[in-house]
């Protein structure tokens, strides 16, 4: 059984999981497939509880089990999923969280689907769930919503929101081909956030054909403690520099028009501008130091002429004014605050005819603006 060359690597990056990492580990160890068939690599991001102990324990116990620990907290998920990929010695791949857990039949159903149809990538379903509870009414994508996530087997070029929404934001519910992984050697940002969908949306920008299948694969436990809810300055000044390295990345493997063509569709510089003018537990400073780190990547969605829709977007890749630091912070909080107060979309109020909202909107989005470029009529 030693010799037993594994379907399948699954990577579990572990950070403090001492009271969640039995959940997932037994979810693995329970999958139909058979756990012998699974190459499960645990990677400790140095955590201050009994996480690594139990890692080491688990790797004693099981053979197909390997334990490897960072030199150092990393922050995120990141540079303990690289590690995993850098020993994983199975022909396909797969990501749990650890406090998530999969069906029992996830790695069976993805396995041979992506096996059988020679296919790059293959999606289940994803449901929310407490450790221990399945609850099957409260999910993140219902797999009987068509529009969302309709089952068949499709060209990635094909893709977007209109058919396969679900598709790419679910980075747990799928199975790689390590081939292409090594490739091109693709790899997680790290110490940033959107390091799952960083390598999701690269992965797809290198990938032929996918499919989505109608069934759970993944069981995702809704943390109130995430970096994204408690540390909002992270979260808002990381994801830019993660979508500019995607950008750069996909340059870098000849796929940067389906790359960019996929943020478009899925409106990602949209979100999560929309996502920052109406974030209010942010500072002064914080929100200063957010509006920077978005210039250069609004820069380069400038320069290169991608497409943005929302009104807040456009105002950004329009507006070439000039005007002072403090004044765009005062506009900026006016209008998010308005927003609040109107209960409305930015775009209802960009559409509205005040001339005065206007050229607030126009004097927000001008921070993000280089001092050299021209002004568009």
């Amino acid at each position: 059984m030693d010799k037993l060359q594994p379907l399948i690597s699954l990577i579990i990056p572990v950070y403090n999981a001492a009271d969640t990492l039995s959940y997932t580990f037994d979810s693995v160890l329970n999958q139909s497939i058979g756990f012998e068939n699974i190459q499960i690599i645990l990677v400790d991001d140095s955590s201050t509880d009994q996480s690594p102990e139990i890692c080491r324990r688990y790797a004693e116990q099981y053979h197909n089990v390997v334990a490897l620990k960072t030199q150092s907290n990393s922050g995120t998920a990141g540079a303990p999923r690289n590690m995993g990929l850098d020993r994983a010695t199975a022909p396909y791949l797969m990501f749990v969280d650890n406090d998530d857990a999969l069906t029992q039949d996830a790695c069976r159903i993805l396995y041979n689907r992506i096996k059988g149809s020679d296919l790059d990538i293959v999606s289940g379903t994803c449901r929310e769930s407490n450790p221990g509870v399945y609850k099957r009414g409260d999910f993140l994508y219902d797999i009987y919503d068509t529009h969302l996530h309709p089952a068949g087997i499709f060209e990635i070029s094909t893709l977007n929101p209109g058919n396969h929404e679900a598709f790419f934001y679910n980075f747990w519910t799928k199975i790689y081909r390590r081939d292409i992984v090594e490739r091109y050697h693709l790899r997680f940002a790290e110490s940033l956030l959107w390091e799952d969908l960083y390598f999701l949306f690269l992965y797809l920008s290198v990938s032929k054909k996918g499919e989505a299948v109608h069934q759970d694969i993944y069981l995702y436990t809704t943390r109130s403690e995430s970096l994204s809810r408690n540390n909002k300055e992270f979260y808002f000044t990381t994801i830019p520099q993660a979508i500019l390295m995607g950008f750069n990345k996909a340059r870098e493997m000849s796929s940067l028009s389906l790359f960019t063509r996929m943020l478009e569709y899925c409106n990602i510089i949209d979100n999560y501008t929309d996502l920052l003018i109406r974030e209010k537990d942010l500072s002064n400073d914080e929100l200063s130091r957010c509006l920077l780190a978005w210039r250069e990547l609004l820069a380069y969605v400038y320069d290169n002429l991608i497409s943005v829709h929302s009104a807040y977007s456009q105002i950004i890749s329009r507006d070439m004014a000039q005007c002072d630091d403090n004044r765009v912070l005062y506009d900026f909080y006016a209008l998010r605050d308005l927003s609040t107060q109107r209960n409305c979309q930015l775009d209802d109020i960009f559409n509205s005819r005040s001339w005065k909202l206007a050229c607030r909107i126009q004097r927000v989005a001008a921070v993000l603006r280089p001092s050299n470029w021209r002004r568009i009529r």
